[in-house]
């Protein structure tokens, strides 16, 4: 087994896995604006297992919303990983700002952006379903600027 990145695609089979592991509030395969970087795992028999996807979509001409879906485990989270997806936020689009949604339940992915210097910017009642409240997580290229994703 090897592992490797999918960098900025649109491959339906990653962005359906992406909507699956997120749940009810994502359709990406639908969006035709929406791109992922993805780090996924080649098995003996050919075959890929996504380890995790990062979904780009909701581009203004400033801002993109993100989303992570991963297999629950942190042989994805890697600093290659992160500085290829800032690296194509911030350098590659020149997008000053990228906003994440993170469910107020899920802990491990609130320790895992403020552990990345994203900021918490308010609370979005409702935005993963009925009674599914998430912080809304932002960081920005001045943030990245002044980040150690910065080379």
């Amino acid at each position: 087994m090897s592992n490797r990145f999918v960098y900025y695609h649109t491959k339906p089979y990653l962005l359906k896995w992406a909507s699956d592991v997120i749940g009810e509030r994502s359709d990406f395969e639908n969006d035709p604006l929406a791109r992922c970087i993805s780090y996924i795992q080649t098995e003996p028999n050919g075959t890929f297992t996504p380890l995790a996807v990062v979904v780009l979509n909701r581009w203004t001409h400033t801002s993109v919303e993100g989303s992570i879906a991963s297999d629950q485990t942190t042989r994805w989270a890697s600093r290659t990983f992160f500085r290829a997806v800032y690296d194509h936020v911030f350098v590659t689009h020149a997008r000053l700002r990228l906003s994440m949604g993170v469910s107020v339940d899920n802990v491990p992915a609130i320790n895992m952006h403020e552990k990345l210097g994203h900021v918490r910017e308010g609370l979005m009642r409702d935005l993963l379903g009925e009674g599914r409240d998430a912080y809304l997580y932002g960081f920005t290229h001045s943030d990245y600027k002044a980040s150690r994703w910065h080379q």
